[in-house]
């Protein structure tokens, strides 16, 4: 049964990743490993030589060995970016296929590499399945001009420049990347871009481009005016992004700022009861001073020597040396006043 592995560094699969993975015991309980399957390129990402050449060492190491097998269709790619030479990744490997199809531009055929007992045991099973082929010379001639003209003439290598180009070109713009460009393929993340497939592939339409999505695989016949129409595409996708983060950051703003509205009216009205209270509290405390004034009694002895208290009439006001009036006179005349209003009435 196959048990698919996913590279705990998040690019390409290491010697910890197989071992984990793979089952080493005896025990009847249990399905020995038997093969290791690899590909060189994945989503244009290389997995370097010397992993290849860890896993390899390790798997034929077992007991009994386990055989290794890699998925090359693109693995002209890694040896165009210079991760290797063809023969260093093919002897990691039990057997290798390759496409000339993928990349190098033929209109059909693959190639698998290995013994010539592996070999002779493959095309019996191909035959066995119905994949002979008799009149093979018109495919092997395409491939022959795809290998001597596309990888040794240079083109291949020219295909990663141009898918450089492109995802740095995404990037000025302002998007993001889901994964680095290597080789062939630039991926853009529409995710972040707040689009999708469907946008993407509309969009290109218009501009007279065939759009599969956000993975960009890029062969030697692409021009310079398919570049250009590709970054009109992408100044529409990004700039829906930039009108939809523009329209939320704005809804967020007002949101914020009727919050602030509603704290600042909360607090002034928190401010007028506090001053009002205060206020209150200042003319209670003044009130209650005066009627303390008021309340203070005059005692006999005061009245008799002219001194009266704060809550006495302006007539009452003890006189001084100052303003040059007896001070018996009007103590006097307050007595006789006093006398007159307590008699009684006579008729």
């Amino acid at each position: 049964m196959p048990i698919p592995v996913t590279p705990s560094n998040g690019h390409h699969l290491i010697l910890s990743d197989i071992i984990t993975h793979t089952v080493t015991s005896s025990d009847q309980h249990y399905c020995p490993t038997r093969l290791i399957c690899l590909e060189n390129t994945l989503g244009g990402t290389i997995m370097p030589l010397k992993d290849c050449q860890k896993i390899s060492e390790w798997a034929h190491a077992q007991s009994p060995p386990i055989a290794v097998h890699m998925d090359g269709a693109r693995l002209w790619e890694a040896v165009a970016a210079g991760a290797g030479s063809l023969r260093e990744y093919s002897e990691c490997f039990d057997s290798v296929t390759m496409c000339f199809s993928k990349g190098l531009g033929a209109p059909i055929g693959s190639i698998i590499c290995a013994s010539a007992a592996f070999i002779k045991k493959a095309r019996h099973l191909r035959k066995m399945m119905g994949g002979g082929l008799r009149m093979a010379g018109v495919v092997t001639g395409a491939a022959r001009v795809a290998v001597d003209e596309t990888f040794f003439g240079g083109h291949l290598a020219a295909t990663h420049v141009r898918a450089k180009e492109v995802a740095a070109m995404w990037e000025e713009k302002g998007g993001k990347l889901a994964q680095p460009t290597e080789t062939n393929m630039a991926w853009l993340d529409l995710d972040a871009a707040g689009s999708s497939i469907e946008e993407i592939v509309e969009i290109g339409v218009k501009e007279g481009l065939k759009l599969l999505g956000g993975r960009i695989v890029v062969h030697y016949q692409i021009s310079e005016e398919a570049v250009a129409r590709l970054g009109r595409v992408m100044d529409v996708v990004l700039s829906a992004r930039k009108k939809k983060k523009k329209e939320l950051e704005q809804f967020t703003n007002g949101i914020t700022e009727g919050a602030l509205l509603n704290t600042n009216e909360k607090e002034l009205e928190a401010g007028d009861m506090s001053n009002g209270s205060k206020e209150d509290a200042v003319l209670n405390t003044n009130a209650t001073k005066l009627e303390t004034k008021e309340a203070v009694p005059i005692t006999k002895e005061e009245k008799e020597k002219g001194g009266m208290s704060n809550g006495t009439t302006k007539d009452t006001v003890p006189a001084t040396e100052s303003n040059g009036v007896d001070l018996g006179e009007i103590t006097s005349d307050v007595k006789e006043k006093a006398e007159a209003n307590m008699a009684p009435e006579m008729e």
